[in-house]
């Protein structure tokens, strides 16, 4: 008898290893096709590995063993007599209060992963929402390396100058600028920003921050606004001198409440070379979408000159309508320029840099949520089930008293929901723990948000309520006189 209920319990946990096995395969298939949204070349590889699935196959071993040992030692080491007499078939009430502990667990483990979900689903949201400083909507990005086809800085210059004319000319473009960088991308360009008399290492506490080299019509294309001074110009050419525009972030960290126009500052790259503010631009994210505000200033590209650069280009509708005369353009000027990176600027917001992460983790979460969801809906439905079982006896003579049909269902349901609610508050304190541990990766959305929590409960709640009133049901078809012969 005990090597029967322990195969049974081993050949249940290792029928459920297979099918984990299938669900992670399927699992890692679908989050290697997701788009990376990146220049660079980049893949998530979950190849098979024999180690881990050797490891994942001991836990399933050893948590069937576990799982039917117990029950099959307590079985047949129990008294015969008092089983036969035993109006529950044996069943104690401290072992139907640790079924119901363990369901407790269960779903106050599922309600906080759930609540977890929801946060990171609204994270998401909120991050979708977040004010960038940019519209990145209508917005096509092109990159190009001249170096790699041999261009030297006269010949690249003269080819960038021709393509942004060219393209500006087309139907339905509204705007089209240059840029060594892009907002959110794989690769922005930070330095140590220095005052006057301040040099790199010095005693003086260090600012960093992040710059962009653009040419003048870059804030028209990302819908920047000027708040104060002026734009780039023709005049703002080599040697001349080096101006630059800062944001109020960086201008408030370097001159608190003072003016910044006309005051000058220096880059850790190049501490030798003054740069004079001529103009202040609204504050945009150029490195997270949930950071505060970055310390940022832009340098034109015809006084810091990239070989590397990003023509991006507003249009009046789709970008992917215009793509092609885009396309058809720089072919115009130049049909062997290698071009990278042709994708609209809502898409490149979904990389490393921008949504990709807070995607995944709400997709994970929402995941693991359900699994848990699930899990609760099969322990409230089999201890409940179980009990019935255990109670048909009882059952059988109430109704064989007279007892109502609802008021049967009433009674099972009423203890599953007991268990259920004891479950939830559990839950609701398990949630407020973890969604403080996730309160640095939430974005607009309190780790304590109610709209959440409500939900969640809700939603776990509507699930209990027919996993409580299936076994409910089936108590009220026993057929009383059954019942007392069968016991």
């Amino acid at each position: 008898l005990l090597r029967q209920m322990i195969t049974e319990s081993v050949l249940l946990a290792a029928l459920g290893c297979l099918a984990g096995i299938v669900v992670g395969q399927v699992a890692t298939a679908a989050m290697r096709a997701v788009p990376m949204q990146t220049e660079e070349a980049f893949n998530l590889d979950f190849h098979f590995d024999w180690r881990v699935l050797g490891y994942l196959c001991a836990v399933s071993l050893v948590t069937g063993l576990a799982v039917g040992i117990t029950p099959a030692l307590r079985a047949v080491r129990g008294s015969l007599s008092q089983v036969l007499h035993s109006s529950e078939r044996g069943s104690s009430s401290s072992r139907q209060r640790f079924r119901n502990a363990l369901v407790v667990l269960q779903v106050g483990g599922a309600l906080a992963l759930i609540v977890a979900a929801g946060l990171f689903l609204r994270s998401l949201r909120g991050a979708e929402r977040a004010d960038l400083g940019f519209d990145p909507v209508h917005v096509l990005n092109l990159s190009f390396d001249p170096h790699e086809i041999g261009y030297t800085r006269e010949r690249a210059e003269e080819f960038y100058r021709a393509v942004q004319q060219r393209v500006s000319s087309l139907p339905g473009v509204r705007s089209a600028s240059l840029a060594a960088a892009v907002p959110l991308g794989e690769t922005p360009f930070g330095t140590q920003v220095l005052l006057p008399g301040q040099s790199p290492g010095g005693n003086h506490q260090a600012l960093n921050a992040v710059f962009n080299e653009i040419s003048p019509e870059y804030f028209n294309t990302m819908g920047m606004k000027l708040l104060q001074g002026r734009n780039f110009n023709a005049a703002d050419r080599a040697g001349s001198p080096d101006v630059a525009l800062v944001t109020p972030a960086l201008a408030q960290r370097l001159w608190p409440n003072q003016d910044p126009i006309g005051r000058t500052f220096f880059s850790g790259e190049e501490p030798k070379r003054p740069l004079l503010v001529v103009g202040m631009v609204n504050n945009s994210r150029y490195t997270q979408v949930y950071d505060p505000w970055d310390a940022l200033y832009f340098v034109p590209l015809a006084q810091h000159f990239m070989m590397t650069q990003t023509l991006q280009v507003r249009t009046a509708g789709k970008p992917e309508d215009a793509a092609a005369a885009i396309l058809g353009a720089v072919a115009a000027v130049d049909s062997t320029m290698p071009i990278y990176g042709v994708r609209n600027m809502s898409d490149a917001l979904h990389g490393f840099n921008g949504l990709l992460m807070f995607e995944f983790a709400a997709g994970l979460a929402a995941i693991l949520g359900g699994m848990g969801l699930l899990l609760a809906m099969v322990g409230v439905y089999g201890v409940l089930s179980y009990g019935v079982s255990q109670r048909t006896r009882e059952l059988g003579i109430r109704m064989a008293l007279g007892a109502p049909r609802p008021a049967v269902i009433r009674m099972v349901v009423r203890q599953g929901l007991k268990t259920v609610a004891t479950g939830l508050v559990l839950g609701m304190l398990l949630a407020l723990v973890v969604g403080r541990l996730l309160a640095d990766f939430l974005v607009g959305v309190s780790p304590a948000d109610p709209l959440t929590y409500i939900t969640v409960t809700l939603l776990l709640a509507s699930v209990a309520v027919p996993a409580a009133l299936l076994p409910a049901r089936r108590a009220t078809r026993i057929d009383p006189v059954v019942a007392l012969r069968a016991e």
